[in-house]
Formats: structure tokens, C-alpha cells, sequence
């Protein structure tokens, strides 16, 4: 979801993500895209969330350990909040599957 700051980008996709939970039985992940620090931030509660064990600061560790206990467990939503960098999201987006879904907000 793209377009100007304030117009309910967010909203809209938090929405959706609160109307379509049932279908998502693997969970719903919210991580906040904003930048590197952020982004490392919400994965690291995310992995909290699964009761898994963090890295000691090295983010391509902890995504690779949270997207490895995310695939397999039935249809995931994956919604990156404030992704106005694409680039920063790019060694982290999984490959979307049938299974994994990906919601973009900038």
C-alpha cells in the first residue's frame, strides 16, 4: 500500500490484517519497516512472540531463524508498516509462497 503519509496506509492494512486473522492460521507478524534498527527491533519480538532464542545482534541471523519457524506452520501474514526504504526489506522478504503472504506499507 502506497501513497502520501497520513491517509490511513496503516490503518488500512491493520484492518485487514484484524478481518482476515481466521485465514491466517500460522499467525499474523507485524514488523516495522522503518528503519534497520526498527526492523531488527520488531523481528526480535516476533521471535519472542514464538518463544525462540535471539542471536546476539545480527539481524540476518534472527530473520533467517524467525521466516524458518514461520514457513510450515499453516498461512502466514507478514505486514512490514513503514517501509519507505524497499531496499531495507529486501535480505529479509521471504519467498511468498501460497502460504506466506506479504503486506507492504510505506
Amino acid at each position: 500500500i502506497n501513497g502520501m503519509g497520513g491517509i490511513g496506509k496503516s490503518a488500512a492494512a491493520s484492518k485487514y490484517a484484524a478481518l482476515w486473522k481466521q485465514h491466517y492460521g500460522g499467525g499474523v507478524f507485524h514488523l516495522n519497516g522503518e528503519s534497520y534498527a526498527s526492523l531488527h527491533n520488531s523481528i526480535r519480538k516476533n521471535l519472542c512472540r514464538l518463544g525462540l532464542q535471539c542471536s546476539k545482534g545480527d539481524l540476518m541471523e534472527d530473520n533467517q531463524i524467525f521466516l524458518q519457524n514461520v514457513y510450515g506452520t499453516g498461512n502466514v501474514l507478514l505486514v512490514f508498516d513503514a517501509a519507505d526504504d524497499l531496499n531495507l526489506l529486501v535480505n529479509v522478504l521471504p519467498i511468498v509462497t501460497a502460504l506466506v503472504h506479504v503486506l507492504i506499507t510505506t
